[in-house]
């Protein structure tokens, strides 16, 4: 991107919000909460952030994302893939929920990225209202470990649910909370006490949700914040962490698990199978996975179907817990190859980002939420999609923002020391040298072959 079109890009921001600006706001904030919509209000929810994206598109404010080309193949082929298997189900309920998910993969992250360029208070505006609604639903789970019930819903098996209806969605949102926030405190651009109050309630709720995928993307999201920090810093932060545990360790006497929560620790026993669960253990999990192989190998092209017609594995309501697997198994082959493709170029963008960057968080949720879909029932959910189709607009912004150097260094090398005294000088031999040369008469220009042809007589 040249100079002059960033000029011209700042030139035609403003401040004050559009209609539509406040339209992808509200889309957004509610992103934490759109299961307990989707359960108690309508299904249909799931459609509003799509709606928002045709909206933009009609109104032609939309712009060119970083990996527009990526996207826009990845729709074809998942359109593609719900034709295709809707063969074997509904061919319309497949194709339906192929063109749903294509559209807002295409669409959702050019509309985002006209908000952010044309409106320099949009992203602030978004970040501050949807953190206040997860911390929000974040307490209304810690309220419920009461056994008090927030809009009818209560703790599920002692697995707080927040404002978000599910455990796994609560702890989730959670998690993606608290990489945005640890961002914000490390780049001191928010109150830094509200940040850490912040931080604990929503951390607080992620225990209490026992959700393991929900902890895994924290973990494989804090990676991304650890690469940035400097050897020393990250000796200090690992004997912090150590003193942290010899401290648990004393008061509790070696028992580390009396600190946590009874659910936890009764989640953690069903999912490795130290009891007996029927749920989401994980040899329920294997179980799925290898039902699906058993499809593929006989017949690797054709899928079930998209629709949740043929979802189910082991048992009609338990679907495969592996976005890349589910994807081949109820899409075919080209949905296989349009996950693949869309998951490399979201890496790819990602390392990008952090490596170019000042910015850490979207980079940390794009990886945190593919780790998340390799473990759950991560498939064509908005709510999953749309904190990913955000953070390709908001790095798309910070590399473009970087400037017209098409190779910038992460850490610029240092010039090197240089004696001050030498320097003045320099530079005032500089100064006397132009005024001599000010004074004195300016020869007949010549041509450089006449210049060529003095040289060599002299």
């Amino acid at each position: 991107m040249t100079s002059a079109a960033l000029l011209r890009r700042r030139a035609q921001k403003t401040r004050r919000l559009g209609v539509d600006s406040w339209v992808w706001i509200g889309v957004i904030a509610i992103t934490p909460l759109q299961q307990l919509f989707y359960e108690l209000v309508s299904p249909q929810v799931r459609l509003v952030p799509l709606l928002a994206a045709i909206l933009s598109l009609l109104l032609a404010r939309v712009a060119m994302t970083r990996m527009q080309g990526a996207l826009t193949v990845t729709a074809i082929l998942v359109v593609l893939g719900g034709l295709a298997s809707g063969a074997n189900s509904d061919v319309a309920e497949s194709v339906s929920v192929a063109v749903t998910l294509a559209l807002l993969i295409a669409l959702a992250p050019a509309a985002i990225l006209f908000q952010i360029r044309r409106y320099p208070t949009f992203l602030r505006t978004m970040l501050a209202i949807v953190l206040t609604v997860q911390t929000a639903s974040a307490a209304a789970g810690i309220v419920q470990l009461a056994g008090v019930p927030i809009l009818g819903v209560i703790a599920r098996d002692g697995r707080v649910n927040g404002l978000a209806y599910h455990p796994n969605v609560l702890g989730l949102m959670a998690a993606l909370a608290i990489l945005v926030m640890v961002d914000l405190f490390r780049r001191r651009v928010a109150s830094r006490a509200l940040l850490v109050v912040a931080i604990t309630i929503n951390a607080a709720a992620l225990i209490a949700t026992a959700s393991l995928s929900s902890l895994l993307t924290l973990a494989v999201g804090l990676v991304f914040f650890v690469a940035r920090l400097s050897i020393q810093a990250r000796w200090w932060w690992a004997a912090i962490a150590a003193a942290a545990l010899t401290v648990g360790l004393i008061a509790t006497g070696g028992n580390l698990e009396a600190l946590l929560p009874d659910a936890f620790i009764d989640r953690v026993d069903q999912v490795t199978g130290a009891v007996e669960s029927d749920v989401a253990s994980l040899q329920v999990r294997l179980q799925t996975y290898q039902h699906a192989i058993n499809y593929i190998i006989g017949d690797p092209f054709v899928g079930v179907g998209m629709d949740a017609t043929n979802q189910g594995t082991i048992n009609p309501s338990l679907a495969v817990h592996n976005y890349i697997l589910r994807g081949w198994y109820q899409g075919g082959v080209l949905l296989l190859i349009g996950f693949v493709l869309i998951t490399v170029a979201l890496l790819v963008l990602a390392i990008r980002g952090a490596r170019l960057t000042m910015l850490t968080a979207p980079s940390a949720i794009i990886a945190s939420l593919l780790a998340f879909g390799m473990t759950s029932a991560f498939y064509t959910q908005s709510h999953y999609w749309l904190p990913i189709l955000l953070a390709v607009a908001v790095i798309s912004v910070a590399l473009d923002e970087e400037g017209t150097n098409p190779h910038p260094q992460r850490h610029p090398r240092r010039l090197p020391r240089t004696n001050n005294r030498s320097v003045l000088r320099m530079s005032a031999d500089r100064q006397a040298s132009t005024a001599i040369q000010a004074t004195t008469p300016t020869r007949p220009s010549v041509t450089a072959s006449q210049s060529w042809d003095t040289r060599e007589q002299t």
